[in-house]
């Protein structure tokens, strides 16, 4: 959060909501993409 704060130069609003969000929206993914392609390999 640190680094988009500074480097992109994001507000702290906008950091605290998004990257959680993200990192969240990225693991449902994942874990959805193993179920998914689990029984084929």
């Amino acid at each position: 959060m640190d680094c988009a704060r500074k480097n992109l130069g994001l507000s702290e609003e906008v950091t605290g909501f998004v990257l959680p969000l993200g990192a969240t929206i990225n693991m449902d993914g994942t874990s959805i993409h193993q179920g998914v392609c689990r029984p084929f390999s």
